[in-house]
């Protein structure tokens, strides 16, 4: 019973220690394709940003604007919609 526990003991460790070498490999290379990236000026933009939400105290139709801004606070939008939509009893 004492070298079977050693031996599952010994296995679970050998197990953690490859799974968090894989992990690391991968961050590392994440890491080293998003500094790449950013150091070249280029970013990935998403072809499709999904959003969803409900309208507090709305109902009937109401208009959403969408904006999209280069910085996190302030500025123009690089790019501005505004939809009219037709709420249901969820506000959705």
């Amino acid at each position: 019973m004492g070298l079977r526990r050693a031996l599952l003991s010994l296995f679970s460790l050998f197990s953690l220690s490859l799974s968090l070498a894989v992990a690391q490999t991968y961050t590392e290379a994440a890491l080293a394709e998003d500094s790449a990236t950013a150091s070249d000026g280029q970013r990935s933009v998403p072809r499709v940003i999904r959003f969803s939400g409900a309208v507090r105290n709305g109902s009937g139709a109401v208009g959403l604007t969408f904006a999209i801004y280069a910085e996190h606070q302030g500025g123009a939008p690089l790019w501005l919609e505004t939809q009219n939509v037709q709420l249901d009893e969820r506000g959705q």
